[in-house]
Parts: C-alpha cells; structure tokens; sequence
C-alpha cells in the first residue's frame, strides 16, 4: 500500500507539539513507515528523526537482535496489522522490550516496560491514510511491583486471622484499584466441599455481604482458580460453562478476571475481580499486573508465620505495607497508627487538633475545592465507624503547603464476630494523572477558544442573511437552522470552557447577596419552558453566591427537566432555607433515570440512556459543569430518580454572612 497524499502533506510536527507524548505517524503499508517521530519518542528510543524518518518501523526500532521476534514485537505488529484490515483502534499489554541504550552511557540494551495505542486516520471516503501509534512508560508500575514481590522473606504459612484480614483486604483494594473493577476479593483455601478459610471482599457493603451470607465455597469458576490453579480472564462470566448461579443477593458480576495465589508451586489462595469500570472487559495488561501482585501475596501470607512466631508481627506487617507501591496506613479500634507505610509521607506534623478518639490529627486532608475535612469526616476516622470510602479524590497537603492530589480508600477492620477491631487506608498519588488531565484540558480550553470567532462569524453571517432574505420563507427557513446550529455550538463550546476552567481550578466566581426565590422565578420567565411552578418558603434568607453562574445552573436543570419530562406535566422548582443554606430543586415526571446511571450522571462527557435516545445534541457536560460550580461556591448536588414517576435534581447553596447573624 502506498503512503496516501494527505500522510505526505500532514504537518504531524504540529500535532505532536500540540499534543504532548511519545509519538509516531506511521504508513499503512507493509512496512508501517516512519512518516513523523514526537521529539518524547525519539529522547525515549536514543535515537534522531534522521535515523528513522522514511524506514519501516520494525526496521529501526531500537532493539537487541534477539529481541526482534520477542513477545512484544509480535503483539505490536499483530496490532498494526489489525488497524489496517479493520480501520479501527487497537492497542498491547504491556511489554518487556530492551532498548539501545546511549553510547556516552555505556552502550548495551536496557530493559524497558512499554504499552501502546494505535489509531487510525482516515479519509473522506473511509479509507486508511495513516497510523498515530502512541508509546505509553509503565517502567514505574512494573519495577515498583516486581521489586516488592522479591523483597518479602521465603517462609511458610499461616497467620492470625485479623492481621490477615487487614493486609488481604488492603492487597484486594490494591488490585481493585489498579484495574477499576468494581469489586475485587480474595479467598484462601482449595476445599470444595468447605467455604474457603479465609474470603475477604473490597466494593460490597456489610449489609450486602450479610444479606449474602455465609462465605463461597471455591467451586464453579472460582473453583477453577482455587483448585485448577488458572488464570480466566472472562467477558461475561454468566456465560462460562462452569458458571453456576449467585446468591439473590449478590450484585450482577459480568466481566471477571481470576488470579490463582501460589508459593513454591502450592496453590495458597486466589484473587477475584468483578465488574471492570467503563469498559466491557478486563485487559491483557490488567491480567499480568495483577498476577504479578498474586505473586506477592503469596509470599506475604508465607512470610506471616514466620514473623508471627518470632513475636516481631508488628515488624512484618510494617516490611509487607511498605514494599507496596502505594500509601498504606493501619489503626486500631481507638484509632491508634499502628502501620504507616513510608509511601504515605503526606503528614503536616500536628496540626494541634483531635479526632473522636482523642488522637492528634497529622493529615491535612481537603476536598479538591480546597475546603477542609473536618477531622470527625477523615476517611479512617470514617472506617472506625463502620463506613467505607471508595476511590474518593483528596488532597493531602504536606508541612511545606504542598497539596497532593489522591485517591483514598478506607474500610473496617473485623474481627470473627464481626466486632471492628482497627481500620485500613489506602492512599494513590494521583500527581501525574491530573497534570496529565491539566494539558488535556488546557489543550480543551484553547482549541473551545479558537473555535469561538468562526462560530460567531457565521452566527452574524446568518443574521445578515436573514435581513437580506427576509422576503424568501425557502432562505429564512435555511438561515434559521443555521442560527440555530450555531447558537447550539456556542452553548457546547462555552462547556468545554467551563469544564477546562472547572478542572484548572480557575473558575471565577463573583459573589453577591442574592434573593435566591427572586431569581428563581425570573429565570424560569426567561426560559420560556411552561408549566413551570416556583414554590418559595416564607422566610426564605439571601444566599451568598454569583446571580450569573445561579442561573447558569438553574437554567440548566429547568432545560433538561423540560426536555425529558413527560408532556403535560408541570414542572416544580422548590426554594427554601434552613440554619446554614439555602436548597434548590427541580422536580418533573416522566421515564426517569436508570439507578445504575445514577452514580455517573455528573462525569464529564456522560450521557444517560434516555438522553442519547432522545436525538438531542449534545457533549454530556451540562450537568459536570452544573456541579462543579455549585461546588465552587461550597454547596453540594445530587439526584434523586423514581422510575416512571418523578425526578428530582437537588443543589445548595451558603447562606449570606449576614442571614446567618440573623438566624
């Protein structure tokens, strides 16, 4: 296949510096041809774009000799040769390659970790006119990884039930969370005739597990890892033949990814995943990551005993939680640090303040927005409770004012009553994602800017054309859809903007004392949707908040009620106050909103089943935007869905400083 026109004339310089990262523009032909290299790939392979511009790709990558028919490289090619006969995206696991390494830095190869994703360009007519093939690093992950299984002792079995518990459980929520599943568990014993011995769970609540009952034998396709000691890796687990049906309390399971646990070659136990979040099934990368941490585990659980006889249980615990890559911190029932994992360097000293137990507090843990968590609401604090916290974004900030931005978990320790007998806190850096996310919405908000002046120059295009036209109802009728276009892509573009100033933290708000019924139902004139009925609270006090960005969200729930509603049916926007804010909701009747959507209805880019089959535009940021604004003045949203009746939308807002003198 030759290399089209358009790959020839593509100006891919300018893409790569407008979108940072490792790299390449790639022919489709049989060579895959080097049409264009971002300067982080070739700083990343040791190599010049004179070296490798015009040559086939498996020709120049930098490669030991026998690495050219390795693993990755069959992965890689089988990858490409995909997207040529399909016309659609593919990517690989990672993969161990050995890259040339600089000659002023010793010659020889290196061992590198990569991943890659591969997307097609294509024409006008379908056809395939090139290739952006992306590199992606995971060397950090995989070393951190690998050098924790190698770290912990050789030893043999056996530990006491509730430091067990503790480290499996914190291990399960590892796993979980490095592969988003949904739920994650993990089970010790081979015995089908017997529940296994020890069966810890991350995702589930108390109240599901007990409704469950008792714990599962290792028979089905959890027998199939226990005791056939194999990796599955299923799409649909209902439709495996040796399925068998779930308790009728237990969560639907879909995707599954199984993970036997072995020491020595004895199989030990078995690692469980459910449910892979955003995505139909768990991947290949996902698949060896957490074999790799399966290997781990069964040295910690063999380490245990060991430790345990020495009397050192203490000193084992603090060796396992700190060879795991994230933060990790252990508390007794009186919320006592036992175990603080030397990743989790996030204290702030003494802040001089006290939890519920009487302990001092040494984190500094604020909401994204920057406002402060009381300590009674710190996520361990929490689990002592018998609450669990899920992948909720933080930050933590440091002694020096640094805030680190992290994805926390926290859950109960249990003893074999069921007594909580300490807590788990597990703590991601989450600093290179959100910088990750910063250019993307940095780049975001310049192209919603750029896009700004043509969309408006057509606007007054239209607008002139009509005055012009305005006697031919064929012309008028044409120009009126154009102007409506345009108007909709206004709207469109000003959320990509608020969204890129949401995530920027750059959102300006300019507060006022507003009468929040007053502007309630001047909106809802303004807004032209009818019936609509403002119900005001006798009393109602100023809120303290900016009129424009109010109705901006108003205005776009009372237009999403309208949209969806049943006809007929008047909408209800209710407005009162109590001691410290004031509260808003729209409320219509119609379908509803699917319970399981409910949890993603404010994500960015999220469209709900009802809105997609409606056939109205849109980009799903409406309601990302509505939140993160309410957010912004300090006040909180949510929804509340009966299906096939009625739908609430709820926000709040702070009351002024001189209604609450009042009050």
């Amino acid at each position: 296949m030759a290399v089209t026109p358009a790959a020839t004339t593509t100006d891919f310089r300018a893409i790569f510096e407008a979108v940072p990262g490792r790299y390449l523009a790639l022919a489709p032909d049989e060579q895959f041809t080097i049409l264009d290299a971002s300067d982080e790939y070739l700083r990343a392979a040791n190599t010049s774009r004179d070296d490798v511009l015009g040559h086939g790709l498996f020709d120049v990558l930098p490669l030991e000799a026998a690495e050219a028919d390795a693993p990755g490289v069959r992965s890689l090619f089988a990858s490409l040769d995909r997207i040529v006969r399909t016309h659609s995206g593919d990517s690989t696991p990672v993969q161990k390659y050995r890259i040339r390494r600089p000659e002023e830095e010793g010659g020889g190869f290196e061992p590198r970790w990569w991943s890659s994703t591969s997307s097609p360009v294509l024409g006008e007519r379908g056809e395939l006119l090139y290739i952006i093939h992306r590199i992606e690093d995971a060397d950090t992950r995989v070393e951190e990884l690998a050098a924790a299984g190698k770290a912990v002792a050789d030893a043999v079995a056996g530990m006491p039930s509730a430091s067990v518990r503790t480290v499996l459980e914190t291990i399960a929520m590892q796993a979980r969370s490095m592969t988003h599943a949904e739920y994650a568990s993990l089970g010790i014993g081979t015995d089908p005739d017997k529940p296994f011995d020890l069966w810890v769970f991350v995702g589930m609540s108390r109240q599901q597990a007990d409704a469950i009952g008792r714990h599962p034998r290792p028979v089905g396709v959890l027998g199939v890892i226990a005791r056939e000691g194999r990796t599955l890796r299923i799409r649909d687990v209902r439709r495996h033949p040796a399925s068998r049906p779930m308790p009728r309390q237990h969560p639907e399971v879909r995707s599954f990814l199984g993970v036997p646990i072995r020491f020595r070659g004895r199989q030990v136990g078995s690692l469980y995943l459910g449910n892979k979040r955003e995505a139909e099934e768990f991947t290949e990368s996902d698949e060896r990551l957490v074999e790799m941490l399966a290997a781990r585990v069964g040295v910690a659980i063999e380490t245990a005993r060991l430790y345990h006889e020495a009397g050192m249980e203490g000193a084992w615990l603090k060796a396992v939680v700190d060879q795991m890559p994230e933060g990790i911190l252990l508390m007794d029932a009186k919320g006592h640090i036992t175990v603080n994992s030397s990743m989790l360097d996030l204290s702030s000293g003494d802040t001089g303040e006290r939890d519920p137990f009487g302990n001092s507090i040494l984190f500094d843990i604020r909401r994204p927005s920057g406002q402060r968590v009381p300590p009674a609401r710190h996520p361990n604090v929490l689990a002592l409770s018998g609450q669990i916290t899920r992948s909720e974004e933080l930050r933590f900030y440091r002694k020096d004012g640094r805030g680190i931005p992290v994805l926390v978990s926290a859950t109960p320790v249990r003893d074999g009553d069921d007594a909580i007998v300490g807590a788990t806190m597990f703590v991601q850096d989450i600093s290179t994602l959100k910088e990750l996310e910063r250019r993307r919405e940095e780049w975001a908000s310049v192209v919603a800017h750029d896009l700004k002046q043509p969309v408006s120059t057509i606007s007054i295009g239209a607008q002139l054309l009509a005055q012009r036209f305005r006697d031919s109802p064929e012309v008028l009728k044409t120009v009126n859809h154009i102007q409506a276009a345009a108007v909709r892509l206004t709207h469109m573009i000003d959320d990509l903007m608020d969204a890129s100033l949401l995530e920027a933290r750059s959102m300006k708000i300019e507060p006022a004392d507003i009468d929040l019924g007053q502007l309630a139902r001047q909106i809802v004139e303004r807004s032209g949707h009818a019936p609509t009925e403002v119900r005001v609270s006798d009393h109602l006090r100023p809120v303290r908040a900016d009129p424009h960005r109010v109705e901006q969200v108003l205005a776009n729930l009372i237009s999403n009620a309208a949209k969806y509603g049943e006809p007929g049916y008047p909408l209800v926007i209710d407005v009162r106050s109590d001691t410290d804010e004031a509260e808003v909701t729209v409320t219509n009747r119609g379908r509803g909103i699917a319970a399981d959507e409910i949890p993603r209805l404010f994500d960015r880019f999220f469209r709900s089943t009802a809105a997609r089959r409606s056939g109205q535009v849109g980009l799903g940021l409406g309601l990302y935007v509505a939140k993160g604004l309410v957010e912004s003045h300090g006040g909180r949203m949510w929804v509340e869905s009966t299906p096939n009746e009625t739908t609430s939308f709820h926000f709040t807002l702070p009351l002024s400083a001189s209604s609450k003198v009042m009050a």
